[in-house]
């Protein structure tokens, strides 16, 4: 019990952005990485390039986090990051991802930015990230193009994205289906 009040006491004089990025690490150990991506990449059935990833966060720190989360443990291939709103945009425009995964709250972001996104073609799929998230905001950000919205540094934004790119990997010509 005394080592679960020090766990909590020491957790308090943390700021969120440490304890994300905590809790970020945490969940993003290889063998989930394995787990989760990479033996569907090793069989030869997906086309790893396909799986294009633009990370947004203002943050710089998060930011960073994130990105190693989704590039380097996952092993997906983060071809942009951006730190507004008008930046990801440009770099959803150029790159055509098929995730990305943005903070909510950033210079240019709410709204009016998953609205913007929810009208590319081909659609990527969006998760939002927000540390106050509660069923208002996600009903209006599901309303306005995100798949799905997760509260930051509590919610695994690797399981999030494995759910939701199940259905959209790219199987190559030819490659034998399972049934």
């Amino acid at each position: 019990m005394l080592g679960a009040r020090k766990e909590v006491i020491a957790s308090a004089g943390r700021t969120r952005t440490q304890r994300m990025l905590t809790r970020l690490h945490q969940l993003a150990t290889h063998q989930q990485a394995v787990a989760l991506f990479l033996p569907v990449a090793q069989s030869g059935r997906v086309d790893p390039p396909s799986l294009r990833t633009v990370i947004a966060d203002d943050e710089p720190v998060v930011l960073s986090a994130l990105t190693d989360l989704f590039e380097v443990e996952v092993g997906l291939d983060v071809v942009a990051t951006a730190t507004t709103g008008q930046e990801l945009l440009e770099a959803v425009a150029m790159y055509r991802p098929v995730l990305v995964v943005t903070d909510v709250h950033m210079p240019g972001g709410g709204e009016p930015l998953f609205e913007r996104l929810g009208l590319v073609s081909p659609k990527p799929v969006i998760i939002a990230l927000s540390a106050l998230v509660g069923p208002s905001l996600q009903r209006r950000l599901h309303r306005a193009g995100a798949d799905r919205v997760l509260r930051k540094g509590l919610d695994d934004p690797v399981i999030a994205a494995r759910e939701l790119l199940h259905g959209r990997l790219m199987v190559h010509p030819g490659a034998p289906r399972s049934n």
